[in-house]
């Protein structure tokens, strides 16, 4: 039985059955028994949802619990959420959920990442015609001065001119859409299969 403390210091037992999974999906429309593991991602990233999680699981009312989780309390909640649905699930059904939530995570960082990319992108894409001229010139103080200049317009513009020479690389290769990886998606044919117990 997984087990963790809140902010005051009071024990609380968790364990998971299918009666408080079905409950789960019904009162948080959140489903940890998914093996796409959406609802296993939701719970290890939304704290207010792993909070109301932990209320329903150990029997307490939310809005008493929830004054009493914060700070480490979430990380000790969120590690008890896994070690109790471990003791639930058989260990090829649990390996299958890290998996794809590994793959989720990564996935989740891959649209963060093109995201940030597609917005510079469009920061840098106006000016690209000058950044090419310049990179023409031959070297001296004009050519310094034209580059910061570039740079000025870029942070102007709210992006980030720290490495000029990536985004020359970057927008020479073709901009976001020559660059950016595909980012994985909770689909079925994504998930992992499950082998055989």
């Amino acid at each position: 039985m997984a087990t963790f403390k809140d902010s005051g210091g009071t024990e609380h037992a968790l364990t998971f059955d299918a009666f408080i999974l079905d409950q789960l999906r019904l009162d948080c429309d959140v489903d940890l028994a998914d093996l796409g593991a959406d609802g296993y991602y939701r719970v290890m990233v939304d704290d207010v949802l792993l909070v109301k999680v932990l209320a329903i699981v150990c029997e307490q009312d939310f809005r008493q619990f929830a004054k009493m989780m914060r700070g480490d309390a979430i990380a000790k909640g969120r590690a008890a959420v896994e070690a109790a649905l471990a003791d639930f699930f058989p260990k090829s059904t649990m390996s299958a959920m890290r998996s794809n939530l590994e793959r989720r995570k990564k996935g989740q960082t891959i649209h963060s990442d093109a995201t940030m990319i597609r917005d510079m992108w469009e920061v840098i894409e106006p000016i690209l015609p000058m950044f090419r001229a310049i990179q023409d010139m031959p070297e001296g103080d004009f050519k310094r001065g034209a580059l910061d200049e570039v740079k000025k317009q870029i942070e102007a513009a709210g992006g980030d001119s720290g490495d000029l020479e990536s985004l020359l690389a970057f927008a020479s290769a073709g901009g976001p859409d020559a660059t950016l990886p595909k980012p994985a998606t909770d689909s079925a044919e994504n998930a992992e299969p499950v082998p055989a117990s």
